[in-house]
């Protein structure tokens, strides 16, 4: 019998830590699901509000700004979703989650059609549209959210009511056991209920630490805000960078590349064909940096998750070679020579064919801007595997060579490995923050090996055909 107790006394206190366990891990899945429903709300509230201000604002840089915003806003609610439906939910929290996908997928199309009637000029159309069906689909959205962290916080409360129940049980079931088996023996009861009242103040502990999680959730909410408006300064500084760079520099790029057209029609009607020639340069020149100009906005574009990859079937030579007539005379001005060794084997490839073309001119335009006097190689060969085959390119060259702590930072936007580079050389660091992006997106990678003042060589590996 004294054997017989010790193992119901043992098997009660195994019990009531394993209700210990339980009670701390939903304190924990139940407080973080709370945070992302209640964040998931206010990005909702928020995205509603900055079309809203969109709708009424006239300054065109200012609707520049919000779209930047919306499409921000857009992604990190999606990606709070995707990590709150990871998460152990619920039958009425899936529900809940599944019901807001449904209307999301009403109310997405719908702001976006606001957005592009705002982004034409049909202003009034897009406010009729974001009045009569966009903002009531935005209301149903954001009153899902709210009945989603309303049966969070329910469930939440249910869930600690269940464990302190089963709590209260295994406890009254070893008050049971200790006055049955009393005769056997005063001291195993008396450290059985020493055991008891040791987990009460447990008990009473964990239920201050949810009274003290709750107040650490509420100032996390406060430093939230903080920090949500502290990055809505920073993205506003970014978004009237872009619109800036977009708006001021397209303008007159546009007036010097249609005079150049006109000059040029000029003069192959007069058989001038010397003038004709540094016409067409400087028309070539032109279109090239109206590309720069736009890949301040293809970076934006990137960021916010909207580039697609447009795959389709081209010539490796004919496009290497298109790029290498565009560079010439920028290398000859440096007084580099280029060194090319394409593989014959290479012909086609099925990938963006506009995304492998910028990835190659920037490397190469980097490499004759940072060259004096030197050489440039530029390799490609087909690289086969066991499951697919590749396209290998190096681009190496001579030149100034980066500082290996400098290496990891020169794919970050708007970023040089020394900011003296800039005054030097020009450029405005995104070129290479682009070719990485374009890399990742054609399912590709990209390293870099170099030594200051020894050179630099990038190497990049995309599949021939892209999955």
């Amino acid at each position: 019998m004294l054997i017989l107790m010790l193992f119901i006394t043992l098997a009660g206190v195994n019990r009531m830590e394993e209700i210990k366990s339980q009670l701390s891990h939903h304190i924990h899945t139940d407080m973080s699901k709370v945070a992302m429903g209640a964040e998931m709300r206010a990005i909702a509230k928020e995205r509603t509000l900055i079309l809203h201000r969109m709708l009424y604002l006239d300054d065109p840089f200012a609707r520049d700004e919000s779209e930047m915003l919306l499409y921000e806003a857009a992604g990190k609610f999606s990606q709070t979703r995707l990590k709150l439906m990871a998460m152990d939910l619920t039958n009425k929290e899936e529900e809940l989650l599944a019901l807001q996908g449904k209307q999301a997928n009403i109310a997405v199309p719908l702001l976006r059609e606001v957005i592009e009637l705002s982004k034409t000029g049909q202003i009034e159309e897009a406010r009729r549209l974001y009045q009569e069906a966009s903002m009531p689909a935005q209301s149903e959205l954001i009153e899902t959210m709210k009945h989603l962290y309303a049966t969070q916080m329910h469930e939440s409360h249910m869930t600690t009511l269940r464990v302190n129940a089963s709590f209260q049980q295994t406890r009254m079931w070893m008050y049971l056991t200790s006055f049955g088996v009393l005769v056997l023996g005063v001291v195993i009861a008396t450290i059985v209920i020493r055991r008891s009242n040791a987990l009460d103040r447990e008990k009473a502990a964990h239920l201050a630490l949810i009274h003290d999680t709750h107040n650490e959730l509420q100032t996390y909410s406060s430093e939230l805000l903080l920090a949500h408006d502290a990055a809505q300064q920073s993205s506003k500084a970014k978004s009237q960078f872009l619109a800036n760079m977009s708006h001021e520099l397209r303008t007159p790029m546009n007036a010097i590349m249609g005079f150049s057209e006109l000059l040029l029609e000029d003069a192959l009607s007069e058989g001038n064909n010397k003038s004709a020639k540094d016409l067409k340069r400087i028309l070539d020149a032109s279109n090239h940096l109206l590309e720069l100009i736009n890949q301040i906005l293809d970076l934006a574009k990137v960021e916010s998750g909207k580039a697609e990859v447009n795959a389709e079937e081209f010539d490796i030579h004919a496009v290497i070679t298109e790029v290498l007539e565009t560079i010439k005379p920028l290398a000859t001005k440096h007084n580099n020579l280029l060194e090319i060794d394409l593989d014959a084997e290479l012909d086609v490839m099925n990938s963006d064919q506009t995304m492998f073309r910028q990835i190659l001119f920037n490397l190469l335009s980097n490499a004759v801007k940072f060259t004096e006097d030197g050489r440039i190689d530029l390799r490609a060969r087909k690289i086969v595997n066991t499951d697919a085959q590749s396209l290998e390119l190096v681009i190496k060259d001579s030149g100034i060579g980066i500082a290996k702590d400098e290496q990891e930072r020169i794919f970050h936007p708007f970023e040089q490995a020394d900011g003296s580079y800039t005054r030097q050389f020009g450029g405005t660091g995104l070129g290479l923050a682009l070719v990485k992006y374009y890399c990742i997106l054609l399912s590709g990678e990209i390293s870099v090996e170099s030594e200051l003042g020894q050179g630099t060589s990038f190497i990049i590996h995309i599949p021939l055909a892209y999955q």
